[in-house]
């Protein structure tokens, strides 16, 4: 499903300075603390990772004015959409690249150059212009996590940090990650002194990104896809295609319980109606596909789902096995694929 984190980064602070605010001023987050790396310190929120635009800004605030330094929020959705919020060292709302509207986004819009990405400059490694942070952000790439690479280089974020989440860290399933940043065990973890319930990021992720996927490209998406579509966003899984005799099988994995009931609960409302998928890239739809010349049964797995295509009629069986070729190739290649009963997502 790609990736999906929300990360706050703090240039000059240090890592006593932000464990001492957070203790101080935000005692219902929990949170993971980095060190310094490279002037930067990365703070990983659970309020954050679980909220919405103002938990982001209201948190960075209070921290930048808390330790007088700038702050960056950055927010990655499934890999195809990039946003970043700005404050200042006063904690001052400063800039972002949030669109609100994707149905009427501009071209710079749609391209992650919304707000005046210019102004990161200022906080970047020495010698970095406004045009270079521009140019990055344009540049063309299958996922847009390839662009924030690109970007926390020129800021001199260590991206394996910033790409992290508290969510994923407490569950133990960041093991690429954790190989590759330095200094691991000098993290900070802060547990949460009061008890606050955050909104679940489905709902979240459903309110503020449905129509911005669909529509991101709306031709694209009217031409691939004719049908209105029920986006309700699901859970992040991980996607597995696979023939097999008489068609194909797509398994749907998930890491908790919450998204494994979720997953198993919507496709079992769903069973029996149509199933079909489609694969985005930057947001714009490349490729969609229904499974209406076969069968399709399904399975409740260990930790989610299992769906069997299959057909007796050679030529719908081919058809079948096309689809399953493409949408692994297309998964492979970094597209993020959705999977829908009756044009409603199910992970």
């Amino acid at each position: 499903m790609g990736l999906t984190f929300v990360s706050l980064s703090f240039k000059g602070a240090t890592q006593d300075e932000m464990v001492s605010a957070i203790s101080s001023h935000l005692p219902d987050h929990s949170c993971w603390v980095s060190p310094q790396t490279n002037g930067w310190v990365t703070v990983l929120d659970y309020v954050c990772d679980n909220g919405g635009e103002s938990e982001y800004v209201e948190t960075a605030s209070i921290l930048a004015r808390s330790c007088h330094r700038p702050g960056i929020v950055f927010r990655m959705l499934f890999s195809d959409f990039l946003f970043y919020w700005l404050v200042n060292e006063q904690g001052e709302f400063v800039d972002r690249s949030y669109v609100e509207d994707i149905d009427h986004a501009t071209l710079k819009e749609m391209q992650g150059l919304a707000g005046s990405p210019k102004r990161l400059a200022a906080y970047a490694k020495p010698g970095v212009r406004g045009a270079d942070i521009r140019k990055v952000l344009w540049k063309r790439k299958i996922s847009r996590y390839d662009n924030f690479c690109l970007l926390a280089d020129l800021l001199g974020i260590d991206q394996a940090i910033a790409t992290l989440s508290f969510t994923e860290i407490e569950r133990n399933s960041s093991q690429w990650h954790q190989q590759h940043v330095r200094s691991w065990e000098s993290f900070v973890r802060i547990q949460a002194t009061s008890s606050t319930k955050p909104m679940d990021r489905t709902q979240i992720e459903s309110r503020d990104f449905a129509t911005s996927i669909t529509m991101a490209n709306p031709a694209t998406a009217l031409i691939a896809q004719p049908l209105e579509m029920n986006w309700l966003a699901g859970p992040p899984c991980r996607l597995k295609m696979e023939k097999c005799t008489g068609g194909m099988k797509l398994t749907c994995a998930c890491d908790d319980q919450q998204a494994i009931d979720w997953v198993q609960n919507q496709s079992h409302l769903l069973e029996d109606l149509g199933y079909n998928c489609c694969c985005l890239m930057n947001g714009m739809m490349v490729y969609s596909c229904n499974f209406t010349m076969g069968v399709c049964k399904y399975d409740k797995t260990d930790n989610g789902a299992c769906v069997t295509c299959t057909s007796g009629d050679p030529n719908c069986c081919e058809m079948i096995q096309a689809n399953c070729d493409c949408l692994a190739c297309l998964i492979q290649s970094g597209c993020t694929c959705y999977v829908m009963v009756n044009n409603t997502p199910t992970c």
